[in-house]
């Protein structure tokens, strides 16, 4: 469905926004999706915000979202639509209802300012919120649903590696994900005045066996209105799914993650590796230990790899990049990196959690790949068939070669920039453009140092 171009062209116009990229993007977007059922964005490249918005000003019942961290910046096209006078009079008429469970930073702040605009907001107790969804006109005859790794905040969408899926005419996942929602919204808390009313969301759904959505809500249960461990449940719901698609691979598999600190995951991906499969993965910078951390380290002993004490606190993309150093065949790890001071692994994340398996499954949503994100956090994963949805296969594995491959050409001339300076004493800004290496690759910026501190070499960013 098309949004009306008079309704985008005032919207846009009045918050301020790109107005004729933002039309044209709008149709060509929207043009897609009567096309595919299922399409995706990635961050920092697409215009994701907008065609958020545009979901967003096209609701007419019910908008329900379930976030981790959303900013309160009215730039931010996704708070201009919630605010904009459209959404706002639908709101005001009782004829459009919002909700938002709303982990977030500052979130007293936050929860208040979403309660001005008339939105009912709640949190939840006992985990950490981490979702990344949004479930728009549940009771209407075309159930839309947005999904994926990003925060809707203005810093995650200019600077980190994220993707985002919108899912139209697919009543299974809009089910699906309603009733998670559902489910934590009658146990969370009110935080302002509340009243909002009931929806009754459908009760069955077609099957459609080219999508599935996992909730690890499964190693929960609830105790006095909070989440709490199930002791009784088989648990690692999450990390379960993941091991089983890598198992099953044949030919390739390719990881886009914030990280990989989940034993069972590594030891799948091992197994891959040793029967001829291609793995390639890229992390995240905080994944990377210099030689001296690394050096030395070796895989705990488990009795059990789904014993939980071999998945806290052990970084195996470490471990991985050791295995492919020894000359693992078929292993290949790289880390989107950019900066030679560590402490900046948060500037440009590589914030994604996906795995293409075969070039013919995707499990992606916002489930890092940790024994926390299991069981300290609510998360979601996503599975997607390209046998029924090969367009959006093929749209990540071009995000993924986009990444593997980003701005390596640039390694040498970085590389010489610091071994020149560094040599003259010369302090210079370690922040560069980000670029996917290897681990041995990073060592030899950080040895550009030639044994003095960065704190010593490095001014600071301004």
């Amino acid at each position: 469905m098309i949004p009306p171009l008079y309704l985008l062209s005032k919207s846009l116009r009045v918050r301020g926004m790109r107005v004729k990229k933002g039309i044209v993007f709008f149709l060509l977007f929207f043009g897609l999706q009567s096309q595919a059922r299922i399409s995706a964005l990635f961050h920092p490249y697409d215009d994701t915000f907008q065609a958020i918005a545009a979901e967003l000003l096209q609701a007419r019942q019910s908008i329900d979202i379930a976030m981790y961290n959303m900013d309160i910046d009215p730039k931010n096209p996704v708070v201009a639509a919630l605010a904009s006078p459209e959404v706002q009079s639908r709101m005001q008429a009782g004829t459009l209802q919002v909700r938002l469970l709303l982990e977030g930073y500052g979130s007293e702040k936050k929860r208040a300012y979403f309660e001005g605009l008339g939105v009912d907001v709640r949190f939840v107790e006992g985990k950490t919120l981490h979702h990344k969804f949004a479930v728009i006109d549940i009771e209407g005859s075309s159930p839309r649903v947005i999904s994926g790794s990003a925060n809707w905040s203005l810093f995650s969408r200019d600077n980190y590696s994220e993707n985002i899926l919108f899912f139209d005419e697919e009543p299974e996942m809009a089910k699906s994900f309603y009733d998670q929602f559902e489910f934590l919204w009658k146990i969370s808390t009110e935080f302002g005045k509340g009243g909002s009313k009931d929806l009754k969301g459908p009760k069955q759904a077609p099957d459609d066996p080219g999508v599935a959505v996992f909730f690890n809500s499964k190693n929960f249960k609830v105790d006095g209105g909070h989440l709490v461990d199930d002791t009784s449940a088989e648990g690692f719901t999450l990390t379960r799914e993941l091991v089983g698609a890598i198992d099953a691979a044949q030919a390739s598999i390719q990881v886009a993650s914030t990280r990989i600190r989940l034993r069972p995951v590594y030891d799948a991906l091992l197994r891959a590796a040793a029967r001829g499969v291609k793995v390639q993965m890229v992390v995240n910078m905080d994944e990377y230990e210099t030689p001296s951390r690394r050096d030395g380290k070796k895989v705990k002993s488990c009795t059990e790899e789904f014993d939980k004490l071999c998945s806290i606190g052990i970084n195996y993309s470490s471990l991985l990049a050791q295995k492919e150093r020894q000359g693992t065949p078929n292993l290949e790890l790289r880390v989107k990196f950019y900066s030679l001071q560590l402490k900046d692994y948060l500037e440009k994340q590589m914030h994604s959690k996906y795995v293409l398996v075969d070039g013919k499954r995707l499990f992606t949503g916002s489930f890092n790949w940790s024994y926390s994100s299991e069981y300290l956090h609510i998360e979601n994963l996503v599975a997607i068939d390209g046998a029924e949805y090969p367009e959006v296969i093929d749209s990540y594995e071009r995000d993924f070669a986009r990444l593997f491959g980003l701005g390596r050409d640039e390694y040498p001339k970085v590389l010489r920039f610091f071994e020149e300076n560094f040599s003259k004493d010369q302090k210079v800004h370690c922040r560069f453009e980000p670029m996917s290496l290897s681990f041995g690759e990073i060592d030899g910026l950080i040895n550009a140092e030639q044994g003095r501190s960065v704190k010593d070499l490095c001014e600071e960013a301004s």
